[in-house]
């Protein structure tokens, strides 16, 4: 059967969703979650996952 649905990734959601429309600089979005710039950018390049910490 063919997957007729394929969801987004979870920072390339945050990134159009969220940084792109208020214009939120990365490194604003890293200190207001608590985590680093680097994690925060393999989330939003797509090469790696959300994870529970960054979640809550």
């Amino acid at each position: 059967m063919i997957n007729l649905y394929d969801p987004v990734h979870p920072g390339e959601f945050i990134r159009e969703m969220f940084m792109e429309p208020f214009e939120i600089p990365a490194a604003e979005l890293a200190d207001k979650l608590e985590v680093s710039q680097s994690a925060l950018s393999r989330l939003l390049n797509g090469k790696t996952d959300l994870s529970y910490e960054m979640a809550l």
